[in-house]
């Protein structure tokens, strides 16, 4: 079973398939009610692709091609992650008030603070990455049969440091007005400019989504604790965040607004497209990567490890490989879910323990990240946190993603951090040895 084979087979019986893909969604939606913290929340999203993904099994089970064993891996994976995501509520949270203390916010009008430094180096290091990007790369909405992901095909440095950026600069831009209070300067309406540019020009359906999601996660806190007024939506602004991907598919494959909104429904039908391609003993057996620890662990640490020198070769990504079975030799593949990849390296009865310890270690994050006292923990620490908590849900749609981005973020974000004391310290001692003379 493969892309064209669904699309067609779909197309030709819409309404059943139409009224079993709302049926899952709404059911997904209804169950995870408790887990999400409304629509802007980026679990939405993957709670949304769990509907795509159980909507692929139900169409190999309708097409009579889902063997037992991978309808049985797949419902008892899904219930473990659910009642490990659901238990996690009764789990204190974690405090790190002592390991991230807060640093005083009085200020005064011209004073630099640490902060602020920490800002320009963030803004300076996007813009640098969003110019170097559009020199090489080129504005990959404009550019026929790329993606936002192969176009980084051989610069694979440079798509770290971009889409590192592209995430922090924004986060720490809401950061400044949304927690600590402070009006934008002109250096931070220039980031926002180019932060427009990255969003309007990067080729991805969700890239205004991911923006959005950002501006719920950094308040989340401050909304949760009764200290900011929770987020309200206008129908005119779910409708334009909805057109946002129909209007990206429309350009980058032209054709006219039905084809862009047929192409954009086949997408979200096929969200779980590793099930529909993988489910399958053939194409079980023909992934090549064998190690469970290195498939988690070589994003990041195995880059900088092999350019030090050591002799490290990178996985083979699992989406790759199910799309090659297909298709030939392809730039790239669905999205390895979890429970596809634990069955596949743990086994039938390991995956069911798997998915319930990455549902309780989400649960426990973002539960974690629910009560921070924002008083209490300095600006690294918060967006630390953010992070982890924003990125988490990424286990559940694919653990190799999640490595991938949490490291790069994470890394650039605490060497920034590092600059910025290194940089603040030397403002403070030039300033103290002006002063005692």
């Amino acid at each position: 079973m493969n892309h064209a084979q669904l699309a067609v087979t779909v197309l030709d019986n819409l309404n059943f398939y139409l009224i079993l893909y709302l049926a899952l969604l709404l059911g997904y939606l209804v169950l995870y009610r408790k887990i999400y913290w409304g629509i802007f929340d980026p679990m939405i999203w993957t709670v949304t692709s769990m509907a795509g993904g159980a909507f692929c099994v139900c169409f190999l089970y309708f097409q009579d091609q889902l063997a037992p064993l991978y309808k049985w891996s797949f419902l008892t994976t899904e219930i473990a992650l659910f009642l490990g995501l659901y238990l996690s509520r009764y789990i204190p949270v974690i405090k790190f008030g002592a390991i991230f203390q807060s640093e005083p916010l009085e200020y005064h009008e011209n004073e630099i603070t640490e902060f602020d430094i920490f800002t320009w180096i963030i803004g300076i290091a996007y813009i640098l990455c969003e110019i170097v990007s559009i020199m090489t790369i080129g504005i990959v909405l404009f550019e026929e049969d790329v993606t936002h992901l192969s176009a980084f095909e051989n610069h694979g440095i440079l798509m770290a440091f971009i889409t590192s950026f592209r995430l922090l600069c924004p986060l720490v831009l809401f950061y400044k007005i949304l927690v600590r209070k402070q009006k934008y300067n002109y250096f931070d309406i220039v980031c926002w400019f180019f932060v427009a540019i990255g969003i309007l020009t990067t080729g991805s359906k969700g890239a205004i989504l991911v923006f959005v999601f950002q501006y719920f996660m950094i308040q989340l806190p401050l909304i949760y604790q009764g200290k900011a007024k929770p987020i309200k939506i206008s129908w005119p602004l779910i409708l334009g965040l909805a057109s946002f991907p129909v209007l990206v598919v429309s350009i980058t494959r032209g054709g006219d607004a039905v084809d862009a909104v047929t192409g954009v429904f086949i997408r979200l039908l096929a969200s779980g497209d590793v099930f529909l391609l993988g489910y399958n003993d053939a194409v079980m057996n023909s992934i090549k990567e064998k190690s469970f620890l290195k498939y988690l662990f070589y994003p990041g640490w195995g880059t900088i490890l092999k350019n030090l020198g050591f002799n490290i070769s990178p996985p083979d990504v699992i989406g790759t490989d199910i799309q090659n079975f297909h298709y030939g030799k392809t730039d790239g593949g669905p999205n390895s879910r979890y429970n596809y990849v634990a069955l596949h390296f743990l086994g039938f009865w390991g995956a069911i323990i798997y998915s319930g310890f990455i549902g309780t270690a989400i649960g426990v994050v973002r539960n974690t990240f629910r009560n921070l006292d924002v008083s209490r923990i300095n600006y690294f620490g918060y967006l630390f946190l953010t992070l982890i908590a924003y990125l988490s849900n990424l286990l559940i749609d694919d653990s190799i993603v999640f490595a991938n981005y949490i490291f790069w973020r994470l890394f650039f974000l605490v060497i920034c951090y590092i600059l910025t004391k290194t940089v603040f310290l030397i403002i403070r001692y030039r300033v103290a040895t002006v002063s005692s003379t």
